[in-house]
């Protein structure tokens, strides 16, 4: 989906829970619920695909060790 159709289907989203709770609801409550119900499909594949990971035996990294791995790479670039 292109940037401008997910600004029209947020912005027709946002319309109607306005409508229909209020112009008191913030817009970052419309904003959460639009994207939990935009992307709900693609959450949901998410997770499927990380238990077949998990089945599989794929455990991914310890943070500890990404972390380091990133702070390594940043003080890197610092010093250069």
């Amino acid at each position: 989906m292109s940037t401008i159709e997910q600004i029209s289907d947020f912005t027709k989203f946002a319309m109607t829970v306005a409508e229909q709770e209020g112009s008191d609801i913030s817009l970052d409550v419309i904003y959460d619920r639009w994207r939990e119900e935009a992307y709900r499909d693609e959450d949901a594949r998410a997770i499927l695909a990380a238990a077949r990971d998990y089945e599989n035996g794929e455990r991914g990294e310890l943070v500890e060790d990404v972390l380091a791995e990133l702070r390594a790479e940043r003080a890197a670039g610092e010093s250069k």
